[in-house]
């Protein structure tokens, strides 16, 4: 009994290496480049608003820009819930562009707010 208990782990052991050596070959689907890429700009976007925000509360930033550069996340915000909503209910939907373009104009209001532009 105690030899069928040591063999049975071992089974698994062996049945698995394969995978484990060679690793597993499983290509993405549609929807989860699309998840990744949404979770990407949406991470990009909170750490530069963060980091904006922190600079403003310590003194470093003036306010006069965080009207605007609010205004232009919210605008992110808005393509990216209406992005997340089509990736969820279409599994062979890429991100749309147009949460790109929003999340590249955040960021350029955010450098324009740091040089002094807004």
């Amino acid at each position: 009994m105690r030899k069928l208990l040591f063999l049975i782990p071992l089974a698994i052991s062996l049945a698995m290496a394969p995978s484990i050596v060679t690793g597993c070959k499983h290509t993405p689907t549609q929807q989860k480049v699309a998840v990744n890429t949404l979770l990407s700009l949406h991470l990009t976007v909170d750490a530069a608003l963060d980091g904006y925000l922190d600079l403003v509360r310590n003194g470093t930033l003036a306010t006069n820009a965080v009207p605007k550069v609010l205004a232009s996340y919210t605008q992110f915000q808005i393509a990216f819930n209406s992005a997340v909503l089509l990736v969820a209910s279409n599994t062979n939907s890429a991100a749309p562009p147009n949460v790109g373009e929003a999340a590249t104009s955040f960021l350029t209001a955010i450098t324009s707010a740091k040089k002094g532009g807004l």
